[in-house]
């Protein structure tokens, strides 16, 4: 096997890892903009659910809606869909490869 080769393989596998990110960012997006919030107001909030999924532990929806609250984002702004949209981001195979700051990279081009 050449070597180019298997770069090609990994810049590929990159690309796709990041594309499922950005589909998930996305899909999480507009969660949010049906649940009110606006556009530009969404880019903020999931830089705060992150940061509280980023603390490391297990975070509850229960403890995920009321840190948010704290923050000012509302009542139950986290239901079961939402909660698991975002764990996906955060499940072992995401966390070692991609971060909030590829996600920066990502919300303004969807928003």
């Amino acid at each position: 096997m050449h070597p180019k080769d298997v770069i090609s393989r990994d810049g590929a596998k990159n690309k796709l890892k990041i594309r499922k990110y950005a589909n998930r960012l996305t899909d999480l997006f507009l969660r949010f903009q049906t649940k009110g919030f606006m556009a530009i107001e969404i880019p903020g909030l999931i830089k705060d659910v992150f940061n509280i999924f980023g603390n490391g532990g297990y975070c509850s929806i229960t403890a995920v809606n009321q840190e948010m609250e704290d923050l000012g984002w509302g009542i139950e702004i986290i239901d079961n869909v939402t909660y698991e949209s975002i764990n996906s981001l955060f499940n072992k195979k995401w966390q070692t490869s991609l971060s909030y700051g590829d996600a920066a990279l990502i919300i303004p081009a969807i928003s």
